[in-house]
């Protein structure tokens, strides 16, 4: 399915911004090689599941404007939100900075336990409170998950995106050399180009053209022609 995709391109996206900010923490706890692969994926595991709860919190408060019938405005504005955030990518990065040092502060004494807790517990906790870390691209997928109007598939769409992140975070992890810092600014326009195809694609499934995959039929057109076919006697 076209939003199963979507997620797991963002996350692959994200990934270049995600080496720059979540990457000295990763390696900090990491180390290039010193744990094993399992205490990686626990660690990841659990990023994911910090954002797929932050999917299923904006995914419920999407269902409530689905339920007063602003599904396509609430799609076409997460567009117009993501398409602005892909064409503004400074201004995110601005934000993120300004809130990250806050964040940081209010989650260190969490960070400084999970690092003295030995063994997956410690990997779990740490990885939970990574993925709590403001972040530009996060935003965007928020953004992208509130407007299926569905805390189910806002927390899935938001897991994916989290899954998509983890070659080039557990490749950072191993030592990876491939995406060093010259090569992320080279391919830093793939991520932005992304962010605003993204934000088109929303846009289009807002406007309800009945096209599979694109633009389908949303939930509250689909009720309202089949309550208006006549019953039959």
């Amino acid at each position: 399915m076209m939003w199963i995709l979507s997620a797991l391109i963002t996350g692959l996206a994200g990934s270049l911004h995600c080496l720059g900010m979540c990457g000295p923490l990763v390696l900090g706890l990491h180390g290039r090689g010193g744990t094993g692969l399992h205490s990686r994926v626990a660690y990841h595991l659990a990023r994911a599941l910090a954002y797929a709860s932050l999917g299923a919190l904006v995914g419920a408060l999407g269902a409530g404007l689905a339920l007063a019938g602003w599904q396509r405005g609430l799609s076409i504005g997460a567009g117009l939100l993501v398409l602005w955030m892909g064409m503004k990518s400074g201004w995110l990065e601005q934000l993120q900075a300004r809130l990250t040092s806050d964040a940081a502060r209010r989650l260190l004494p969490g960070l400084q336990l999970a690092r003295s807790t030995a063994g997956l517990p410690g990997q779990l906790l740490a990885g939970f409170l990574n993925g709590l870390l403001p972040c530009g691209m996060v935003y965007v997928a928020l953004a992208a998950a509130a407007s299926f109007g569905d805390p189910l598939r806002g927390a899935a769409f938001m897991a994916l995106f989290g899954a998509g992140t983890w070659p080039a975070m557990i490749g950072l992890s191993y030592g990876s050399g491939w995406l060093d810092r010259t090569l992320r600014g080279r391919l830093r326009p793939i991520m932005q180009g992304w962010v605003v195809v993204l934000g088109l694609l929303l846009i289009l499934r807002g406007f309800d053209l009945g096209i599979p995959y694109l633009s389908p039929n949303l939930p509250e057109k689909v009720a309202a022609e089949t309550e208006a076919i006549p019953p039959c006697h």
